[in-house]
Formats: structure tokens, sequence, C-alpha cells
């Protein structure tokens, strides 16, 4: 039933020609339904029914993403847009102007993060705190490219499958619990099994595979975070989950056909 919510929401936001308004529409109708199969569950009703009565209440998808286009204008969104992007530029402009050290280099690097930021696709595993927007999109696997301190041998097999996670905060100051200190601390599984950080083993030696690293620098924005990790295996996953121990959130990504 899941699945079919997230179909009818695919049908709403075809409707609705701005489309960077979909990522925001999709919260507010997924909280909508969320609270509806919550109401019918303290009914007593069971979750299947409940979804599907929730999803029935929801309305005709085409209608409903209809009647949000009209709300949310291309023209309206766009200025809204160029708005904040022009305000940001002017930031970037007067702090080149006023300051030429690290600490103004840092804020222009965070200020450009915030610009490039690119919202995750639709259908990824999402989930929600009080502060924060999480999101995990599986990658396909690929042969392993190795490493500046491990290159792969000579018909080796290994994989790198990479994960990317998108964070979003409304609240700035929130910012050190997302921040690159943090994403060491993840604690990874695939198939069910739990995956180390890093090559190295604790009795000193290297793990050949069925461990992960973070890979590159990402993007640390004011607000929002996009940073992307690689499982080493054997063998492509089935499933994988990332926990974040700081808010106590576990997301997933599933691969179709996975052996």
């Amino acid at each position: 039933m899941r699945n079919s919510f997230q179909i009818w929401i695919n049908a709403v936001c075809e409707q609705v020609r701005f489309r960077p308004d979909h990522r925001s529409i999709e919260l507010e109708l997924r909280d909508h339904y969320e609270d509806h199969v919550q109401d019918l569950l303290r009914l007593g009703r069971p979750r299947e029914l409940a979804e599907e009565r929730a999803l029935e209440a929801m309305g005709n998808a085409q209608e409903v993403g209809r009647a949000l286009d009209k709300v949310h204008k291309p023209w309206l969104g766009w200025l809204w847009e160029v708005s904040r992007v022009l305000v940001l530029a002017l930031a970037l402009l007067l702090a080149w102007k006023l300051w030429k050290d690290t600490y103004t280099v840092s804020l222009t690097k965070k200020t450009w993060d915030q610009l490039m930021w690119t919202s995750p696709p639709f259908g990824v595993s999402y989930a929600a705190t009080d502060y924060l927007d999480l999101w995990l999109a599986p990658g396909e696997p690929e042969f392993y490219a190795g490493t500046y301190w491990d290159d792969p041998l000579p018909g080796e097999t290994r994989l790198q499958v990479p994960l990317t996670v998108w964070a979003q905060t409304e609240d700035v100051f929130h910012e050190h619990l997302v921040s690159p200190d943090q994403h060491w601390n993840l604690e990874v599984t695939a198939d069910g099994r739990p995956i180390p950080h890093g090559s190295y083993a604790g009795d000193g030696s290297t793990r050949n595979s069925g461990y992960w690293v973070y890979d590159g620098p990402g993007q640390y924005g004011w607000t929002r975070y996009r940073f992307r990790i690689l499982l080493i295996l054997e063998e492509p996953p089935r499933r994988a989950e990332v926990t974040i121990p700081r808010t106590g959130t576990v997301l997933t990504a599933e691969w179709e056909g996975a052996a």
C-alpha cells in the first residue's frame, strides 16, 4: 500500500508544473496521509485497511494535482528561487569584499554548496526528525577502483557500491548534528550483516572486502548537506541500512534484481 501511495504522490506531482515545489508538496501530503493512517489504527483498523482507507480519502490524484498547480504557479516559484540566489550571491560578494581570510573561504564554500545542492530523487528512503529531513539513495554497484593505499589486484572482483545521503534542516543552529565529524559514526548493514567502517581490522590486519568508507568531500551548505559512502563488497547487496546514531534514524536502500 505504501507503494500505491508513492504512485499517487507521483501522479499528483505530474500535474504541478513548478518542479522545485514537488518535494514540499510530497512532504505535506505524506503528513496528511500518515496522520489519517494513525487515526484509523487508533480506532482498531488493521494497518493494510487503514492505509487503503487513508489513500482513498486523499482523493483523485489528477484533481488534487491540478488544484495544487494553481497555487504553486511557476512564475511565482521561479521569482522566489531567483531572489534567494541573488541574496546569497550578494552575501558572497560582500564576504569577499570585507574579509579575505580562511574563515571567509569557509563561508564562501558553504554558500556555494547551499546553492549547488540538488534535491534527492523521488521514491528513495526518507525519514524525518523534529529538525531534520533525511534521504538515502542507492547507486549502481561497480568494480572496485581502489584508493591511494589499496589498489585492486589483477582479476579482482571486489565491488564498490555507492550510497548517497541527503540532509536538510530549517535550523542552521543544528548544523553540528549533521556535520562531517558525525558521518564517521554511521552504522551500516548489508543484507542484515553489520559492515564496519574502514579497511583496517581491529587486530591490525587489512580487510579485503566487507567494509565501508566515506567517499569524497560532499556538500555542506548552511542548511543542506549531501555526502556519499562506498560499500566495499564481494557481491551486489539486496538491501542496505544506514543508521545515524545522533538522530536514531534508519534509512534503507534496495537494489532490484540483485542476486
